[in-house]
């Protein structure tokens, strides 16, 4: 006998199931959309919050740059690790870039700092503001901050499932700020680690020093927008600027970031790549670095002995 839970959760092939309704749109293509999950995605320092503020921008004043919003709504957004000095920073730098009075108090953006209290505590808040203030976009900036311990993997499931739940039942979205591993493009933990594989639309920002911007990269379900470079402007908001091109090193020139008597770990290695990259203005991910890794094996530059890889002398 069926029962009324798999009845309803049976797709019927000739019903119309119409596609989610985009909240944020780059270049046309759906980036943020109703009953769905989102994460930004980078190294500390990498201005993932000012890119977060273009977004909420973009959202509550219908256009911004290249971001565009049918619709709009109350934001509420959810700071776990800043102090209230820098939390009214975001505020009023999301009040200038709607062209508003920066020390405006906005009915539709709710901004809630949390640092003070617990993790268990602030993950029950979380859950109680979502539902007093029935927000259409939330923003959860530090969402790692919702456990006690990164290596909480039953909290972290537990978490994922109401964030899952919640944008379902509410019809909102949710964009969380997670902070990735050293070295990588990862999100760290295992909260991280599951939300990015739930995620409609993954924004990785990597900086580039040589340049002074942040680089984004996207990574969504279906058609993917093009990455986009965003600088500080002189009034400390976020500004669309060119992308960087820069020449990327030759792998004569990365090896050099290992010496002939190391043996490093795959994990050290890729690291170590990444730093390089990073160093010589030309930043690239893990998985690149993971690419260049295999390149260097395959040019004789590098050997592997029990799990070790060490330079070839003369490479």
């Amino acid at each position: 006998m069926e029962s009324e839970i798999l009845k309803q959760s049976r797709l019927n092939i000739r019903t119309h199931y119409t596609d989610p309704t985009p909240l944020v749109r780059l270049e046309g293509i759906p980036l943020l959309t109703k009953g769905n999950i989102s994460a930004i995605v980078g190294a500390p320092k990498s201005r993932k919050t000012f890119f977060a503020t273009m977004l909420v921008g973009a959202f509550l004043n219908r256009s911004l740059y290249d971001f565009t919003s049918e619709t709009s709504g109350k934001v509420l957004w959810i700071d776990t690790e800043q102090s209230m000095g820098h939390s009214s920073r975001v505020y009023r730098r999301i009040n200038m870039l709607r062209g508003q009075c920066e020390d405006a108090d906005q009915p539709d953006l709710i901004y809630l700092n949390l640092r003070d209290f617990s993790a268990p505590r602030r993950y029950e808040l979380v859950k109680e503001a979502i539902t007093t203030y029935n927000p259409l976009l939330v923003i959860i900036d530090g969402i790692a901050d919702l456990l006690e311990s990164n290596n909480d993997e039953l909290k972290a499931n537990e978490i994922q499932d109401y964030l899952l739940s919640a944008t379902k039942q509410l019809n909102i979205h949710i964009l969380s700020v997670i902070h990735s591993n050293f070295g990588s493009d990862k999100a760290r933990g295992h909260t991280g680690s599951n939300l990015v594989r739930k995620c409609e639309t993954i924004m990785t920002v990597i900086p580039d020093k040589g340049k002074d911007c942040s680089v984004v990269f996207f990574t969504t379900r279906d058609e993917q927008p093009s990455k986009l470079a965003f600088t500080i402007d002189n009034e400390g908001l976020p500004c669309i600027d060119d992308i960087p091109t820069r020449r990327a090193p030759k792998l004569e020139e990365v090896i050099t970031c290992m010496n002939c008597s190391e043996q490093l770990t795959h994990g050290e290695l890729v690291a170590r790549i990444v730093d390089f990259r990073e160093k010589a203005g030309s930043p690239c991910g893990e998985s690149r670095a993971k690419a260049i890794l295999g390149e260097m094996y395959q040019q004789g530059m590098i050997k592997c002995k029990n799990r070790r890889y060490m330079r070839v002398r003369g490479a």
